[in-house]
């Protein structure tokens, strides 16, 4: 991912090697959280998004792009409201509410399978 890409301010690009609704209750801790992969879990870009492996159980995932982008974001050290506030920038016609919901799901998803963990 290139620095900026999704537009956040601050967060430095780094390139990384290897759904069921939005909650209706607001998560306190998930507007501050920083998320990492799991240590045996790896990533890979694809034409359409990223595959992520967790090499303990063979089990992988496929992310479209936007999730993909949102993601690499959150793993670079934005927090969930930036990345939410840079995709309705991305794309003007998104609801502010969408995109909340949209990371907070995307977040959810990903710590119930177990992939990432707070950092």
């Amino acid at each position: 991912m290139r620095h900026g890409e999704l537009g956040i301010p601050g967060v430095p690009g780094r390139t990384r090697n290897g759904p069921s609704r939005a909650r209706e209750r607001h998560d306190d801790r998930r507007s501050t959280v920083t998320l990492a992969l799991r240590k045996d879990v790896s990533a890979t870009a694809t034409d359409e998004g990223m595959v992520l492996l967790d090499e303990t159980s063979g089990r992988y995932w496929q992310l479209n792009g936007t999730a993909a982008r949102i993601l690499r974001a959150l793993l670079d050290g934005a927090t969930p409201p930036q990345v939410a506030a840079a995709l309705t920038a991305r794309h003007p016609d998104l609801a502010p509410e969408r995109a909340n919901g949209d990371v907070t799901t995307l977040i959810t998803t990903l710590t119930e399978a177990r992939l990432v963990v707070p950092s």
